[in-house]
């Protein structure tokens, strides 16, 4: 029975560790991938939208120079790919343009409550003690 639970443990040990090895040594070159981190500028979201559009059409364009497909298939494939792609591309720019208008809202807002706070603190200095004011500190 322990020797089940023994073999058990040292597959659970061997499942866990070959994914961290694979992920910690990157591709096959050994070059460390690096992964986006979010929320990031509008024209770099761009540049790596762009950079995953070319690495599918590198690999469309392999595996049609593979296939034995007639030039007016493979012409069609590439048309749809690149109508698809052309959709995909548009749908970031407006994400980064909405993100970038997002962005601007924000700082316009976080301005307005700066001076607002400012606007109160210097409100609050300026008011004299009023004995009419309930102190709710003692209850």
């Amino acid at each position: 029975m322990t020797r089940r639970i023994r073999i058990a443990a040292a597959l659970a040990a061997v499942a866990i560790a070959v994914p961290a090895i694979a992920y910690a040594t990157g591709e096959e070159d050994g070059a460390q991938r690096t992964k986006p981190t979010f929320p990031m500028s509008g024209d770099v979201f761009l540049e790596h939208v762009e950079q995953r559009l070319d690495n599918v059409e590198e690999r469309i364009e392999a595996r049609l120079a593979e296939s034995d497909l007639d030039d007016s298939e493979k012409e069609r494939i590439r048309k749809r790919y690149e109508q698809r792609a052309s959709t995909v591309l548009e749908a970031a720019h407006q994400a980064a343009a909405m993100d970038a208008a997002a962005a601007a809202a924000h700082a316009d807002a976080e301005a307005a409550r700066k001076m607002a706070q400012m606007e109160a603190e210097n409100k609050s200095d300026s008011l004299p003690s009023s004995p009419l004011r309930p102190n709710f500190q003692g209850c």
